[in-house]
């Protein structure tokens, strides 16, 4: 019985065996079993550190920069130009020196003579291009101008090739633009005594004026003698205003003197605003600028000064709430010109041609003439310049504007000083004008002073 149940349980331990075999997947080898092995680390290596190239370190430079900047805000913006540079090219260092402009152009003469003579600085006329040219002083600008030819306005391509260009090359690069023949005033003192300055289109008409502000008192004229210039510059106001440009035109060739009845009839003006007691007392002797500060202090109806008078808005000398208000210089009755506009280039940047540095002398032309820098100087000193759009509605006043619109309606006419050596515009022309404002020398010994001295010195080449 005991062999039967062991038998019993062999068997059922064999068909159990049998129906796992049937039921596995026929032709189906085991799997082989697979066994993690442990992780083995591989012994760190250490990859030699690759240096990034770095850029070729400049040589520290220095460039030396004379400007007449001297007074806010044409300082402030020297100090943009410098800054903005530096920070652009940090190895350069800007030596700047400002020069009063008393004595800027005397001042510049003799330190391009010397033995540390200026980079880079300012020529203010064509009679001082052609002096540098021909003393060797002059670096050619001719290809960096053409390569950036596309920067000027063309409306300004004839005034400046007329005043930077000799020889049939260029050696000063135009920037700022004057317009000159204006006349600034004090609103409140003419809405006093009733006089429209809207209304004042002839010498007649601001004579008329200049009467009833001398019956009430008042001075007509604030006017910067002292100074030579601006008494100067009305002398050139009553030429070309007046005369055809063929007539004055001859006064440069030497076809005409200056002393002829025409033109001393056209000058006489002056004097006789003089001898009608227009102008404050003192007139001779008084600075540009003690003239400026007494019209803004309410001391004088008129003030003539250029489109550069805007830079004063804003400044110092002018109260805060001072209206800019201009007119055209006024013409004479009889007056051959329609709408004259003088203008010129006061500013061009010049190289010297021994500069030790003309790569970097060039970066800074190159920066002070990019349309960034450019828009930048509208907005700080409200001044014209030759670069194409650097004038926007955002950085242009009012008043800045008006003008715009009154040069761009008139007669363009370059200014006459162009035309002349500087001993003929500064001893002469300026100087003698002077003399007018102080009794001592009659328009017609004024004029033949001009004579003798350009007798003297010579006429300008100029370029056909």
């Amino acid at each position: 019985m005991k062999k039967l149940k062991v038998f019993s349980v062999l068997m059922i331990l064999v068909l159990f065996g049998a129906l796992i075999v049937g039921c596995a997947p026929a032709n189906n080898a085991p799997e082989d079993v697979v066994v993690d092995e442990p992780a083995v680390e591989e012994p760190a290596v250490e990859e030699p550190e690759v240096e990034e190239p770095e850029e070729e370190e400049k040589e520290p430079v220095t460039l030396t920069v004379w400007t007449e900047y001297a007074t806010s805000p044409k300082s402030d913006m020297a100090e943009y130009w410098v800054e903005t540079f530096e920070a652009k090219y940090p190895w350069i260092t800007v030596e700047s020196r400002v020069i009063s402009q008393l004595i800027g152009e005397e001042a510049l003469r003799v330190g391009l003579l010397g033995s540390e003579a200026p980079d880079i600085f300012h020529v203010q006329s064509r009679g001082e291009v052609v002096d540098y040219v021909e003393a060797g002083l002059l670096y050619d600008l001719t290809d960096f101008y053409n390569e950036r030819a596309d920067r000027f306005a063309s409306s300004f391509d004839a005034l400046s090739e007329w005043q930077s260009v000799v020889g049939g090359k260029r050696w000063a690069i135009p920037y700022t633009v004057l317009h000159i023949n204006l006349i600034w005033y004090n609103v409140d003192m003419l809405d006093t005594y009733g006089i429209d300055a809207d209304s004042i289109v002839t010498l007649d008409d601001l004579m008329a004026a200049c009467d009833v502000l001398d019956e009430n008192g008042e001075i007509c004229f604030q006017l910067g003698a002292g100074s030579t210039w601006p008494a100067g510059h009305w002398s050139e106001f009553f030429i070309q205003q007046n005369l055809p440009e063929e007539s004055w035109f001859k006064l440069a060739t030497g076809e005409k003197k200056w002393a002829d009845p025409d033109i001393v009839d056209a000058v006489s003006y002056l004097e006789e605003f003089y001898n009608r007691g227009y102008f404050q007392p003192g007139v001779a002797a008084d600075s540009r600028d003690t003239t400026m500060a007494a019209h803004f202090q309410g001391n004088g109806a008129f003030f003539a000064a250029g489109s550069w008078h805007l830079y004063n808005k804003g400044g110092d000398l002018a109260p805060p709430d001072w209206e800019f208000k201009f007119i055209p210089f006024p013409v004479a009755a009889d007056s051959v010109v329609e709408n004259p506009v003088l203008s010129t280039n006061n500013v061009l940047w010049a190289v010297h041609a021994d500069t030790d540095v003309p790569e970097e002398a060039l970066l800074f032309l190159d920066h002070v003439l990019s349309l960034e820098t450019a828009q930048k100087h509208v907005e700080m000193l409200q001044e014209f310049l030759v670069i194409e759009g650097s004038v926007t509605p955002d950085n242009a006043s009012e008043e800045f504007v008006a003008i715009a619109e009154w040069a761009e309606a008139g007669t363009g006419i370059n200014w006459l000083e162009n035309y002349f050596t500087r001993e003929v515009i500064n001893e002469a022309l300026w100087g003698g004008a002077t003399g007018v404002l102080s009794g001592q020398i009659t328009t017609l010994e004024w004029m033949q002073l001009i004579d003798e001295t350009q007798a003297r010195t010579g006429n300008l080449e100029f370029e056909e």
